[in-house]
């Protein structure tokens, strides 16, 4: 195991074979912002940054040495002063997921969209699929687990709860998350670099539209207003 510093974060690196090296911070600090600049670095030894609150992991491409170490330590953080806000049209719609959310946290469809329409949500990772998106901020009586068995396919742009977190689907999938709406926005493209403006820490507001307004932004970019 080695310990080196990015930018203000102190970090242990521990090598799996030729292949992966995980990184870890000795200080529980969340990771996420290290991982964007490693990722954005396109350090020349890195095939694939893959990142977590809680760990970094590297898959190499070629061997890791101390010049490695030395482009690691070498990163800056994204010193942006404030975040981003992107404003993200919601058709909440009636999926039969609703009555799940209803029974946990025993309040009603319309009381949990009027909170979540005025509570600033942040967005916080990545997930599991290309584009998914991790978003934070639930009240806690909306932190649901994820479902038992999961769906055979969520379509895209479905907005939906999984634990603490909101979650954007940006391709169709299988899923484990309840489902309570559908976002019209392309958030997610391949073809573009980065594939999503969205960085760590950026606001989100949820906008209730009808299904007539969903229809209309159908292929929409996101866009966001920076504050200030």
């Amino acid at each position: 195991m080695q310990f080196i510093h990015i930018d203000k974060y102190k970090l242990s690196l521990e090598q799996y074979g030729s292949e992966f090296i995980l990184i870890t911070s000795l200080e529980q600090k969340n990771l996420i912002p290290v991982s964007e600049a490693i990722y954005k670095a396109k350090l020349n030894f890195t095939e694939e940054v893959i990142g977590t609150d809680d760990e970094i992991c590297l898959k190499l491409r070629s061997p890791f040495d101390k010049i490695s170490i030395k482009q690691l330590e070498s990163i800056q953080l994204d010193k942006r002063s404030q975040p981003n806000k992107y404003i993200l049209p919601v058709h909440f719609n009636d999926h039969q997921d609703w009555r799940a959310i209803e029974d946990f946290s025993s309040k009603s469809r319309e009381e949990i969209i009027d909170e979540l329409i005025t509570t600033n949500l942040t967005f916080h990772m990545h997930g599991f699929l290309p584009g998914f998106l991790y978003i934070s901020g639930l009240p806690e009586y909306l932190h649901c687990p994820r479902k038992a068995t999961p769906s055979k396919r969520v379509e895209a742009g479905t907005i939906a709860i999984g634990g603490p977190y909101l979650g954007l689907y940006s391709c169709s999938s299988p899923g484990g998350w309840y489902s309570i709406g559908r976002c019209p926005l392309i958030v997610f493209d391949p073809s573009q670099e980065p594939p999503t403006s969205l960085q760590h820490g950026d606001t989100v507001l949820l906008e209730s539209v009808s299904k007539e307004a969903y229809h209309t932004h159908i292929d929409s970019k996101l866009d966001s207003d920076h504050y200030g």
